[in-house]
């Protein structure tokens, strides 16, 4: 899994952190709400993060592929909580439950995953596949509305181009972009 550990933040640049860890259970059985179940220890931050997997040579692959290949890193999906389970509070002189009883929340170091295959199950479902043509009919129907005028500044002057409100901006060179990208990337 990669993702960023909230906290470990660099001077410059952010890096990501990779957790790896052990496929504990497949998808198929009804006990892991049919995610994948990975002996990886996750913590809140790490949700959404891409997780992935390595077949080794000689493997059983469940997906497709045959022993004896290479090592294949395939996406295994998107990691989206860590499994909890509950543990009584104990008297740190007797070692015993305390009474009333009480519980806390114990992070078992297992990740769920949901699985690629419902990732784009959803991706490529007829809602959102309308949602995109729709959005991407209207991009080309406003694109071919407007009226582009790059070159109607006058020699010297900063090409101008219209926002969806109306104003008139001038158009950032590529080296203001990059600098701009530059800049928001940086710790503040």
């Amino acid at each position: 899994m990669i993702g960023r550990l909230i906290g470990l933040d660099g001077e410059e640049i952010n890096y990501p952190t990779v957790r790896s860890g052990i496929l504990s259970a497949m998808p198929h059985d009804k006990a892991t709400g049919g995610d994948f179940l990975v002996e990886m220890h996750s913590i809140a931050g790490y949700s959404g993060a891409p997780a992935f997997i390595r077949w080794n040579t000689g493997s059983q692959r469940p997906f497709g592929g045959r022993m004896g290949q290479p090592s294949v890193i395939g996406f295994l999906g998107l990691n989206h909580q860590h499994i909890y389970d509950y543990a009584d509070v104990l008297n740190h002189k007797t070692e015993k439950a305390v009474r009333p009883r009480k519980v806390v929340r114990v992070n078992t170091g297992i990740s769920a995953v949901v699985p690629a295959s419902k990732i784009a199950d959803i991706l490529q479902s007829e809602e959102l596949t309308m949602k995109r043509t729709n959005a991407d009919n209207e991009l080309t129907e406003r694109k071919n509305n407007e009226t582009y005028r790059q070159n109607d500044s006058a020699p010297g002057e900063p090409a101008m181009q219209t926002t969806p409100q109306g104003e008139r901006i001038p158009v950032p060179t590529k080296d203001q972009v990059l600098g701009d990208l530059e800049k928001a990337s940086r710790k503040k």
